[in-house]
């Protein structure tokens, strides 16, 4: 409103409780994609968070663990787009059925935490080859250009 606007640019303005963040809001989460195949290649997982409003959340992040080994990190990336919507690639997981947990984490406490349980199956990936080591060659030793030019 204007009234806040005029106080705001005099130094006094005072927030009202609609202009300040929730602490621990709500969220759901939704899991709207999984794409995994085999062990060399990344599983992608797209994940919304929202709000009540059915707006996406404004902080946190998303991550992924092992069912089995909450605490084994995994080699995750997440990655959050304009419209809310995180990406989250996975990297070195072992063939199999995987069987993890995703969890929505805020540490401003804005949000509340959520988290889904996550069931897949990766295929093993082609192994590359092993390339055979080239073999030493012996090195010369270095020749003196200048050996024997000058005569005393």
């Amino acid at each position: 409103d204007t009234f806040s606007f005029l106080q705001l640019t005099k130094g006094i303005w005072v927030p009202q409780s609609t202009d300040l963040l929730p602490v621990l809001e709500p969220t759901t989460m939704l899991i709207t994609s999984v794409s995994a195949s085999t062990t060399d290649k990344t599983t992608k997982l797209k994940i919304e968070v929202r709000r009540p409003s059915n707006e996406p959340v404004v902080t946190g992040t998303v991550a992924f663990k092992l069912a089995a080994e909450l605490t084994k990190k995994v080699d995750q990336t997440p990655v959050r787009d304009a419209a809310g919507v995180w990406t989250l690639s996975l990297r070195n997981l072992p063939a199999g059925v995987i069987d993890g947990i995703v969890y929505f984490v805020d540490q401003t406490n804005t949000h509340a935490g959520a988290q889904q349980p996550l069931v897949f199956e990766l295929q093993q990936g082609p192994t590359p080859s092993p390339t055979p080591t080239p073999k030493p060659t012996a090195v010369k030793p270095p020749v003196d250009s200048c050996k024997n030019q000058i005569k005393n």
